[in-house]
């Protein structure tokens, strides 16, 4: 074999990143809580990603490009309009440039019709002691509550009915719970809410 010989090197160019998708909500979701967070896939070679997100295609009326860094989740400073179709854009990037031929996304929002509570605080203070929805036009059929795991705690027959955050007269610990609403329509509801002690 050849003997003393240098070692050579080069270093590989770096590629634009590739197009990245909504994790939640995800594309063609309805019924999105209108103080929703987007996030998104990570892409491994993308140093940061710009969002555009608008009530039409192609529009940017909510957010026009915003750059949120490596992070993969956007809190928009203001809730999304009730009842409105939501476009967003996710663009990925890095030192050589901006992802390309990605496809817009939408998903759309709650009709605040119905009015669901993000929280109730079962103290008996006299403030949100109880789990009540509003349903001023009466298009709930019923409404099931889970905890985490997916067991079943209660089913409330009509909206005159409350939750108080118990389950076979014991109180349920500070935690997630998720609800089910079946509408009159046929249409179900779903989404979660915090029980806070």
């Amino acid at each position: 074999n050849a003997v003393g010989c240098a070692e050579e090197s080069f270093t590989t160019e770096v590629l634009i990143p590739a197009c990245t998708s909504l994790v939640s909500p995800f594309n063609g979701e309805t019924d999105v809580l209108v103080s929703s967070d987007i996030t998104w896939n990570a892409i491994a070679n993308a140093t940061g990603y710009l969002v555009t997100i608008g009530t039409s295609s192609g529009a940017s009326d909510l957010a026009n490009g915003v750059d949120v860094g490596n992070t993969t989740t956007y809190n928009p400073p203001t809730d999304f309009p009730e009842n409105t179709q939501i476009f967003v854009s996710i663009t990925a990037y890095n030192s050589t440039g901006n992802a390309v031929g990605c496809y817009q996304e939408s998903f759309t929002t709650e009709n605040l019709q119905i009015i669901v509570p993000k929280f109730f605080t079962p103290n008996n203070d006299g403030y949100n002691d109880v789990w009540r929805i509003e349903d001023p036009k009466n298009e709930i059929k019923s409404i099931y509550i889970f905890d985490r795991y997916g067991k079943l705690l209660r089913n409330l027959t009509s909206v005159s009915e409350v939750w108080d955050g118990t389950f076979k007269n014991r109180n349920l610990k500070t935690d997630d719970y998720w609800y089910r609403i079946i509408l009159m329509d046929g249409n179900v509801k779903t989404g979660h809410f915090t029980l806070k002690r």
